[in-house]
């Protein structure tokens, strides 16, 4: 019931979802979902919808307090976190800690069952151009529950999230499976420093969810890595709207990892590049312009035929419009 009412609120809001990398997810043990968390509600939906398993999220236990959204919470089975910064006062945060070990357990006996649980690490929706740093829940559910149910085989499933335009309505979405993270490396460390194996596999996620992620220094260089990338794939190709979200994607990782290898080697040349990449934008504004228009030919003979047609029309239709505004135009003050 979930997921399909997940697929037809994406079916609404979005033109389009992507999915890549989805016959990465095992089906035969339990598993951890974890995805970076940039567009709020929606980055859950997305998860339940296009994807082949059915997780239950931990979500902040404030989300209860808004009445239709607790109901389908309860629907979904979400497991509640309770938060610090939620919690108030010293004493409300200290039971807010304890209630968080029956939401740990909670999290082990679905992992027992061989069921999936999904969360966000970053600990709140944000903004920012780049990961934020992570928690070290995800880390420390899946090695407890190894330590005191195992051995699961638990796997933990990096996914990543990426919007072609995340404020806009029917844009597109992207969701990108990464390779499942064992944990065992970490697992046998565990009983001699579990706040260190905690530290470890959760470095191991961030490198996992950098891998599915675009990640960039500023939303300045966000913008310029992206212009530059479409103005170099536009001769020969097809335009940005006629490229898949998964090609962009890979486009603009090569143009952010070569960004910043030359960045760091030649940052006066790069400096040059970013300059010419405004100055043209801001001729493209000046002219009142776009990109596509500048970059496509213009043959005579097509030119031609289009000029024609367009006085041919000029022609016929000019002495009826005029009629039409002498006729209609008392009527029209009036």
């Amino acid at each position: 019931m979930l997921p399909a009412l997940a697929r037809f609120v994406l079916r609404v809001f979005f033109r389009d979802v992507e999915v890549v990398g989805a016959e990465r997810i095992p089906r035969d043990r339990p598993l951890v979902l974890v995805a970076n968390h940039v567009n709020g509600l929606v980055d859950p939906v997305l998860i339940l919808g296009p994807l082949p398993v059915r997780p239950r999220f931990l979500a902040k236990s404030t989300l209860w307090k808004i009445p239709v959204l607790a109901q389908l919470l309860n629907a979904a089975r979400a497991i509640p976190v309770y938060r610090r910064q939620d919690a108030g006062e010293a004493g409300e945060a200290g039971a807010a800690a304890g209630r968080n070990d029956e939401t740990f357990a909670r999290c082990h006996e679905a992992l027992a069952e061989g069921g999936a649980i999904a969360l966000f690490p970053e600990g709140t929706s944000h903004n920012e151009p780049t990961l934020q740093p992570l928690k070290t829940g995800a880390a420390r559910i899946v090695l407890e529950a190894e330590r005191r149910l195992g051995p699961l085989g638990a796997r933990i499933v990096p996914v990543g999230l990426t919007f072609d335009e995340r404020g806009r309505f029917r844009s597109r979405a992207l969701i990108r499976v990464g390779e499942p993270l064992d944990p065992a490396p970490e697992l046998s460390i565990y009983r001699q420093d579990p706040m260190a194996a905690g530290r470890a596999l959760t470095a191991r996620i961030d490198h996992a969810l950098h891998g599915v992620t675009l990640n960039y220094p500023s939303w300045d260089e966000a913008r310029l890595i992206a212009r530059a990338a479409d103005l170099f794939a536009r001769p020969g190709l097809e335009l940005p709207h006629g490229r898949t979200l998964a090609e962009t994607f890979n486009l603009h990782r090569a143009f952010l990892e070569g960004y910043q290898e030359m960045k760091a080697r030649c940052p006066e040349e790069v400096a040059a590049a970013a300059r010419a990449v405004q100055d043209y934008d801001r001729l493209l504004r000046a002219f009142h312009l776009r990109d596509d228009q500048v970059a496509s030919a213009y043959p005579v003979s097509p030119v031609a035929r289009f000029v024609g047609r367009t006085l041919f029309r000029l022609l016929v239709y000019l002495p009826l419009a005029a009629v039409g505004t002498l006729l209609n135009l008392i009527p029209y003050q009036i």
